[in-house]
């Protein structure tokens, strides 16, 4: 290695004499050992896989010389911490300028001759098939002095592109430095115990190696001192020979201690990706073979593995009479699903067959779901105001039934279409994925924003008679919706002290409800809801600008039809809570007629019956009915109602214990801490764009949410969205396409969904911050973090 000096010149001509180093078995001389930190992790991990023996992919590694380069050339200023959103600027403001400012001198001729000296090599090699590859692509990974170390780990912090074109390996090594200058390596870099006290900000380098695409891929362990090894495949199948492979090459590589191994195989032939330390419990282990794992060791019906656990919709067990509508909907509605109740949680999963109102709706244009639904508002309503204000049950039963028939049979599967219809033109025009469906669907009028407008108006309401007159407008138009889609819950109607409380709660942060003052509190600010809003509708426009002039029409159309879809997902939430309350009704006149008959204790308890039963004696004069039997019903089915409730299916259990592999810890059952590495950075999908930090508060909240409250949920029903004003949302569940992340997006309030373990993960108090355009939630702060 060149001398250094004191000059600024020699340590620029060093500099660029080793912004392309190669990786040979000879990388383990003290030369090399004294450039470890300049070639990164990976980069060492590559040249120890050689020393072994072990086959490697042709590579060669961009060394940290390059990113110090650039970031001496950069105007734009680190912050020091990563705790407000001014910090947040600063690290974005790098981050663009990492991905523009120019390549030192002589850079770009040294890259252009080490990727055709890679070429050539990888075309020289055949894969395991015995082919030999004229086309070569690239993959481009982070290797940062972090990464593979027992203590950090780094799994997921920065970025990699794989099948990269020589074209574009350039703007890819930009990408993958820029990934370094993300919140979630900035905060894993602050707490990660590292080999090199040298900062993250002079070490980071990029591994270039030709990319094997393979026939699996997957990973290995090795813990010599307790006997395990395992090898996981986590895509194709490994045939024996491969595996005799891996397995001797992690007996090989575990001499000095336990290891874990990445490799892709072709046929028999076995290329290995990279080395690490093995840590226990750092990584979920994912067997060869996925096991399907039922809720029969939870519940005492097996359900096989189609099943999925409603949990963003239903997250709280089922009422017996609950039970029994899902049942009855089950046996006589064709909606493409079927539904089914395990100690009380609902599951479901895809019929099997298409069914014929299906097969009709198929037919419907992309834009008729709106007609119909309207339609369907109309006629129902009729119907409903026909029964007058005391129905029957079998007459409630009835209405209820066509209406969930057409609306989840024909018009849902219809809006699925509209939506998937443009996605499809979006990934068109769009390939990249540049622009999310948050953009795309954002700002839609919806039953969603008549909430929260009459929400925002109670909650403004100064005067005592101006509130009630507001609490009544509100009650007129969605009294029928409670707390729970489950027919036992109290409608705001009937019991408006949760709606009240709600209200409360929001007329304590009255100023974050204004769209025109941006929310107070101790971490700067985010845009306002009316900026964001504005924002997007500009982004959404110049986008559909890019298509081109001959497909615009189309697009566009495409688009008001997916957004119309969006709208509709929002709107039938308040018809069937109209449904629901109907159902309510009916069976509350046989629970009246049951207390006044000494059969139970109060009219509620007809929520605590059998169905079936109910319906029998909405029939009869229940004369020889035994009012002992059916109070015993009762009491019997309220105390398995709470057992449920005190032991959630295995389908909640293992979402978070899924989340370690995204999120790489594990809990200490006996102390409550994390062991291995912390999730810095949790990851879901983007919900709603926008990012803000603030601090965690688990949902249902029993306090005021202060300016930069992040509400962190289970769930969140579109019934109670429109009620609270959360400076972000992080949800356990649901998707870009859900109700969360829809009226988010209609409320510029920035969101993620589908974080598996959020509530455990994050605790109340915790600073975060929400990036909903990444979908990503970064730990700012690890006072409860213990790794050991």
């Amino acid at each position: 290695m060149p001398a250094q000096t004191n000059t600024g010149e020699a340590n620029a001509d060093w500099a660029r004499e080793t912004f392309i180093l190669p990786l040979s078995v000879d990388d383990e001389t003290d030369e090399s050992r004294d450039m470890r930190d300049m070639i990164g992790g990976k980069g060492r991990s590559i040249a120890r896989l050689r020393a072994l023996g072990l086959p490697t992919p042709p590579a060669f590694v961009v060394s940290s010389a390059l990113w110090t380069a650039l970031r001496e050339s950069s105007e734009a200023p680190l912050p020091k911490t990563l705790g407000t959103m001014a910090d947040w600027d600063l690290l974005e403001a790098a981050r663009a300028d990492m991905l523009t400012i120019a390549f030192p001198n002589g850079f770009a001729d040294a890259l252009a001759r080490a990727l055709e000296s890679l070429a050539t090599e990888a075309r020289e090699i055949p894969d395991g098939l015995g082919r030999i590859h004229q086309t070569v692509r690239f993959a481009v990974r982070s290797s940062s002095a972090t990464e593979d170390h027992a203590r950090a780990l780094a799994p997921g912090v920065f970025e990699s592109e794989l099948r990269v074109s020589a074209d574009d390996v350039a703007n890819s090594i930009r990408r993958v430095l820029s990934s370094a200058l993300s919140p979630g390596a900035w905060a894993y870099a602050a707490h990660a115990t590292l080999e090199t006290a040298a900062p993250l900000d002079t070490l980071m380098a990029v591994l270039v190696h030709a990319f094997i695409p393979g026939t699996s891929v997957g990973i290995g362990a090795c813990d010599p001192a307790n006997g395990e090894t395992w090898v996981s495949i986590t895509e194709g199948t490994l045939s024996p020979e491969a595996r005799a492979q891996v397995v001797a090459a992690l007996g090989r590589a575990s001499d000095e201690g336990p290891v874990e191994i990445e490799w892709v195989a072709e046929g028999d032939k076995v290329t290995f990706l990279q080395l690490r330390p093995y840590v226990a419990g750092s990584r979920a282990r994912q067997p060869d073979e996925q096991t399907k794992i039922s809720v029969a060791s939870a519940t005492s019906v097996a359900l096989p593995a189609p099943w999925k656990w409603d949990a963003a919709h239903n997250p709280a067990p089922l009422s017996p009479a609950h039970v029994g509508l899902v049942e009855w909907v089950d046996e006589r509605c064709e909606i493409g699903i079927r539904q089914r109740v395990v100690d009380g949680y609902l599951f479901w999963k895809p019929s099997d067959e298409r069914t014929a109102t299906e097969e009709a709706a198929a037919e419907a244009p992309a834009d008729a779901p709106r007609v119909a639904f309207d339609r369907l508002v109309v006629e129902t309503t009729r119907q409903i105001d026909a029964l007058g204000s005391e129905p029957s049950l079998e007459d409630a039963l009835n209405v209820f039934t066509r209406a969930y028939q057409t609306l989840f049979g024909a018009i849902a599967p219809a809006c699925v279409r509209a939506r998937v219809r443009f996605e499809k033109l979006a990934a068109v025009h769009f390939p990249d994925g540049d622009v999310p469906m948050a953009t795309w669907l954002a700002g839609i009028p919806s039953a969603a924003t008549q909430r929260t407008e009459a929400a925002k108006a109670i909650a403004k309401a100064e005067s005592l008679p101006d509130r009630q007159a507001c609490i009544a407008n509100y009650l007129a138009a969605f009294g029928d919706e409670s707390a729970r889609w489950d027919v036992a819950e109290p409608t705001w109607r009937e019991r408006p002290e949760p709606l009240f409380q709600l209200v409360g709660l929001a007329r304590a942060r009255a100023v974050r409800i204004n769209d025109d003052v941006p929310p107070i509190g101790s971490v700067a600010a985010s845009p306002t809801t009316t900026a964001r809003r504005e924002g997007l509708v500009r982004d959404r426009d110049a986008c559909v600008t890019l298509v081109p002039a001959t497909e615009r029409p189309m697009f566009q159309s495409a688009l008001n039809a997916a957004r119309e879809a969006a709208a509709i997902g929002e709107d039938d939430d308040a018809f069937y809570a109209r449904l629901q309350a109907l159902v309510r009704r009916a069976l509350l006149l046989v629970g009246r007629r049951l207390h006044d008959a000494d059969r139970v204790l109060e009219p509620g308890d007809v929520f605590y019956l059998p169905l079936a039963q109910t319906r029998r004696l909405a029939r009869a004069a229940f004369p020889d009915v035994s009012s002992t039997d059916l109070k015993e019903t009762v009491a019997l089915a309220r105390a398995e109602l709470q057992a449920a409730a005190s032991r959630p299916p295995i389908a909640a259990q293992m979402a978070v214990a899924n989340t370690t592999g995204a999120n790489p810890c594990s809990a200490d059952e006996g102390t409550g801490k994390f062991r291995g590495v912390p999730p810095h950075v949790l990851r879901g999908q983007a919900g709603a764009p926008g990012r803000t930090v603030g601090r965690a508060v688990h949902h249902p909240a029993t306090v005021p949410l202060t300016g930069n409250a992040i509400l962190i949920a289970s769930t969140l029903l579109p019934t109670e969205l429109p009620l609270v004003f959360p400076a972000a949302i992080v949800a356990e569940t649901g998707s870009p396409l859900g109700h969360v992340a829809a009226q988010a997006r209609e409320r510029g309030i920035p969101a993620v969904v589908g974080v598996a373990g959020a509530l455990s993960l994050i605790p109340s108090g915790a600073l975060i911050l929400v990036d909903g355009s990444r979908g990503e939630i970064t730990r700012l702060d690890h006072d409860q973090f213990d790794a050991e």
